[in-house]
């Protein structure tokens, strides 16, 4: 009788979990998207324009978001590349619209929560990049419950710039990049960590009063993996941030990095000998 009593107990609370959670707002819909971004070279200016030359964003990781206008909505196709290096998180939007669809004023924004919980009352982060008449702009916002207010501190180191250009079949391709600072002097940023989630809200529109504006949107999870030892002592004490203005400082870089990495894994490898050396001694003890 306790037994059943135990049961239809857990049943109810679990059901209850349930519900609540299913009242919880959300941010953009479905947050089913997980992005770790990889440490890399950024670009070497941040201009809304991809050069495939150098192979800019070539080493980033990618990922498809579709941003929606509801729920049951197909979405419309992102492509998504992020890298983290140094201190910054750099992000690069691209879509392609139909040039019927194609508004007087287009927006593309990254709204960052300060946790990886997907309540929309945790966005407290705009980076919004404005195109008018082929004109871009960046915009910081600070935002809380859900109302922007435009950042005071407004070059505070992140940066932003977009682009749209006419591709085959006369598609218009949007182009956006995004630099982000983890750990901005501007108090009304939000601060990223190392080793820790966020969710980030891609909004898109035509209209710049926010969040009225906003046509299309989906949150995805934003993992900032903590770098190896080895990749933090490189980051931080090798190499001198940043790299924007030119890629002069590669060669030194690249040279600090090989030499860095053969006393690295020479050290590596002599105490591992060490250590096989003691093991076959104690092997040749207990034999005794």
């Amino acid at each position: 009788m306790k037994k059943k009593a135990l049961n239809v107990l857990i049943v109810f609370l679990v059901s209850n979990i349930f519900l609540i959670s299913m009242c919880i707002p959300r941010v953009g819909g479905n947050s089913d998207t997980e992005i770790s971004p990889k440490f890399g070279f950024p670009p070497p200016n941040i201009n809304g324009k991809i050069d495939g030359i150098i192979n800019e964003w070539g080493g980033a990781t990618t990922s498809i978001v579709p941003i929606k206008t509801n729920p049951s909505d197909e979405g419309l196709n992102i492509t998504v590349k992020s890298l983290l290096y140094f201190n910054n998180l750099y992000v690069l939007c691209k879509y392609e619209l139909e040039p019927d669809s194609i508004q007087e004023n287009e927006f593309l924004g990254l709204l960052i929560a300060e946790t990886d919980s997907e309540d929309i009352n945790n966005l407290t982060d705009g980076k919004v990049i404005t195109i008018s008449n082929s004109q871009d702009a960046f915009i910081d916002y600070s935002i809380q419950n859900f109302n922007f207010t435009e950042d005071p501190h407004q070059a505070s180191g992140s940066i932003g710039a977009g682009s749209n250009s006419t591709i085959e079949g006369g598609i218009i391709l949007m182009t956006y990049e995004f630099k982000i600072p983890l750990d901005s002097i501007n108090s009304y940023d939000q601060k990223l960590e190392y080793g820790e989630s966020y969710t980030f809200m891609i909004c898109q529109g035509n209209n710049f009063s926010l969040p009225e504006g906003i046509v299309r949107n989906n949150s995805v999870s934003v993992s900032l993996e903590t770098p190896s030892p080895l990749l933090y002592i490189l980051l931080f004490n090798f190499v001198n941030p940043p790299l924007e203005e030119n890629y002069e400082d590669i060669v030194p870089l690249v040279t600090k990095i090989i030499v860095f990495s053969i006393v690295y894994l020479s050290t590596i490898f002599y105490f591992t000998s060490i250590l096989l050396s003691f093991n076959k001694k104690i092997r040749r003890l207990k034999k005794i």
